[in-house]
């Protein structure tokens, strides 16, 4: 990722610094209605946006970046960095149904058992 992959209100991406001036005429689409947030998009040059290439970059985020960005004042945050892309929300479900996975089939299967074994009343046989 480069500098000039990286468009922000308050970034200047030729410089690859932050900038003193903020960009007036895109407000709007770096800012959030109430005025707490705002939004900078990245735009790096890989071919595959779902391969394991951004998905590498995705946890690189997570990990690594998001963690050293956080500024707190006491239990208050004053900066954070969120990554919010379609491919992180599909990794994000991935994580929660592996989690999920033996519960789901292991009640299925009890399901299963104790159905079979009703319709063939040979419970507690």
């Amino acid at each position: 990722i480069t500098a000039e992959d990286i468009l922000g209100i308050d970034w200047d991406a030729m410089n690859g610094l932050c900038s003193t001036e903020p960009k007036s005429s895109d407000a709007r689409k770096y800012q959030a209605r109430n005025g707490t947030k705002e939004r900078m998009f990245l735009y790096p040059e890989i071919k595959n946006l779902q391969g394991r290439e951004v998905q590498k970059l995705i946890h690189h985020f997570w990990k690594v970046i998001e963690p050293q960005v956080a500024i707190r004042n006491g239990n208050h945050a004053l900066f954070s960095a969120k990554l919010y892309t379609p491919v992180a929300e599909d990794m994000l479900l991935e994580q929660q149904y592996r989690k999920a996975c033996p519960w789901i089939v292991g009640t299925t299967m009890l399901i299963v058992c104790v159905l079979v074994a009703a319709l063939f009343k040979s419970y507690f046989v």
